[in-house]
């Protein structure tokens, strides 16, 4: 499975996982592939495509149902900072802080 556990996300990021044979090919039998989260309420994920998001701060697990089983884990967290380099953007985020230019209001 990749990307190998573990794997670090943000809130409303996005992440696809594959299976991968021994020969480092992506296998393509995905008609037989069944991706859940542990957590859904953290973590949803595509059952068929493997295409996650993270929803909320935590952790939760990746399993994979196939001919094989496997796991990954999945910690969530929240951006603490970022830097705008763009000096015309603006910024809405969680925390009600508005940055316009370089000032904020």
């Amino acid at each position: 499975m990749r990307p190998l556990s573990p794997v670090f996300l943000h809130i409303g990021g996005e992440v696809e996982f594959k299976v991968i044979n021994p020969d480092e090919q992506v296998y393509t039998e995905s008609n037989s592939i069944n991706w859940k989260s542990s957590d859904p309420n953290i973590l949803q994920i595509g059952s068929q495509n493997g295409r996650a998001t993270g929803i909320s701060e935590g952790r939760a697990e990746i399993l994979l149902s196939d001919h094989i089983n496997a796991a990954s884990i999945i910690h969530i967290k929240r951006i603490e900072f970022g830097q705008i380099e763009q000096k015309q953007a603006l910024v809405l985020n969680t925390d009600e802080t508005v940055l316009s230019g370089n000032r904020v209001i």
